[in-house]
């Protein structure tokens, strides 16, 4: 009865776990100097199997895969828009040189560097939160690589003031 009870029960259950997929967005790193803004963006897999990321860079926000944003106090949107035109990508093709393969408890940062002004509209002087969104699911993805990430990810917010 209990190996009965194992196999229909615990193992199916063991077996699920082990594909939910745990990762995770963060803004690790966050420097406003004047008229500029560093910040380091990390992508985590906090889950039992290893998952294949497409890395993010600053092109991407010109494919809407990657949006900084900020909101102020009186909830107001401000987006990073660095880019004189929308880049509409139809297919990214994935290999070894723009993806990463993050095993469970692995990550990685992207380093990024970009100006106030680029803020749309343009930020005041007063507080934000800023807060990262990597919209995977726009993307459509032609590769041979196994277990590529296509969810959505959105990292908690950030509080920064601007003087």
């Amino acid at each position: 009865m209990r190996l009965l009870l194992f196999f229909f029960v615990f193992l199916p259950i063991s077996l699920f776990c082990q594909n939910k997929e745990d990762i995770y967005l963060n803004v690790n790193d966050f420097k406003n100097k004047g008229d500029t803004i560093l910040l380091g963006i990390s992508i985590f897999n906090n889950g039992l199997n290893p998952v294949t990321c497409y890395k993010i860079n600053t092109i991407d926000i010109c494919r809407s895969v990657l949006k900084i944003k900020a909101q102020d106090d009186f909830g107001n949107i401000y987006e990073v828009f660095p880019c004189k035109t929308i880049i509409d990508s139809e297919l990214i093709y994935l290999d070894c040189n723009n993806t990463v393969k993050l095993f469970p408890n692995e990550g990685f940062v992207k380093f990024m560097k970009f100006a106030v002004k680029d803020f749309t509209p343009y930020l005041t002087k007063g507080h934000y939160e800023l807060f990262v969104e990597v919209n995977y699911s726009v993307c459509t993805f032609e590769t041979k690589l196994q277990n590529v990430l296509k969810t959505d990810l959105l990292s908690k917010k950030y509080s920064f003031y601007i003087d």
